[in-house]
């Protein structure tokens, strides 16, 4: 408590003195050959581009029921899943399963009873899940939420519903939304994901915002032709801003998404090749597509 206390402070002094919108602490954790790797970043927006960067939705004004105690039951699958995370014995993201998004899936004794939990208690409340993750004032129900509607069946009217919610006013909520779209373009490549809404979160506040943002765009990148003319045309100066950041997956994804798009191959760190070369594409109106 002692810790978050000082952080908070610290954003605060800094908020107050350089005069900023936001300024906030985002840790994020990342596996490596050589054990956990944490960087902490102080996130920070300038007056100027609140408007750009926080165009933030509402916070909604509903409380709605939890269908079948279905979200209680996948809190509490979240609570086994990261604890068997933190002893070795899982490893996240390393498997398929029958939802559009498993963060944890259902392989491990101690998962395997959720599955039918959440298939089934999705199917019969899909109604009931769709509403809360758009209209429930609770962070934490729109949050599970969009991690249980997954295990419905509609695929185009999950990215619909996640979509709509990527500029939610919730850290977390944006965080869920854009793992599932995240998935579902790798995966299901089937199914459209509209692009626009995803690249406005490549400038949104915090670290976790842009590292979700950049996996979507990444995957959609891979697989249209269509969308990697949109991301040359309107999205390559946040791209090699985050080249340049010192969070690895920033600076890997924004790597490949410019190496897909440019159909150049500098040096991850040759700043100055990826500069001119976006000098001379942005001069040319008829840029042709990759």
């Amino acid at each position: 408590p002692k810790a978050v206390e000082i952080q908070a402070q610290l954003a605060d002094k800094a908020k107050a003195k350089w005069d900023f919108a936001f300024a906030d602490w985002s840790l994020a954790q990342y596996f490596t050959p050589n054990g956990l790797a944490v960087h902490l970043t102080l996130d920070v927006v300038e007056k100027k581009d609140v408007n750009t960067r926080m165009a933030f939705l509402k916070d909604p004004t509903e409380t709605l029921p939890d269908p079948d105690g279905l979200l209680a039951q996948w809190r509490k699958y979240e609570e086994i899943a990261l604890e068997l995370v933190e002893t070795g014995q899982l490893v996240p993201d390393s498997e398929r399963c029958v939802a559009f998004h498993c963060p944890f899936g259902h392989r491990h004794a101690k998962l395997k009873p959720f599955e039918k939990i959440f298939v089934e208690g999705a199917k019969k409340n899909s109604k009931q899940l769709f509403a809360i993750l758009k209209s429930d004032k609770r962070a934490d129900m729109r949050s599970a939420a969009a991690f249980v509607i997954p295990y419905t069946k509609g695929g185009k009217e999950i990215v619909a519903a996640m979509v709509e919610r990527v500029p939610d006013n919730d850290v977390v909520v944006r965080n869920n939304v854009l793992r599932v779209l995240g998935d579902i373009a790798e995966f299901h490549s089937e199914i459209t994901v509209p692009l626009t809404p995803v690249l406005k979160a490549l400038s949104y506040p915090r670290v976790s915002d842009r590292s979700k943002a950049l996996v979507v765009v990444f995957q959609l990148a891979e697989h249209s032709v269509a969308a990697r003319d949109v991301i040359r045309k309107t999205s390559i100066p946040d791209l090699l801003q985050m080249l340049a950041s010192k969070q690895p997956d920033h600076r890997e994804l924004s790597y490949g998404i410019l190496r897909k798009v440019s159909g150049r191959d500098f040096p991850l760190d040759d700043e100055k090749s990826w500069k001119r070369w976006y000098r001379s594409v942005a001069k040319d109106n008829s840029i042709t597509k990759q």
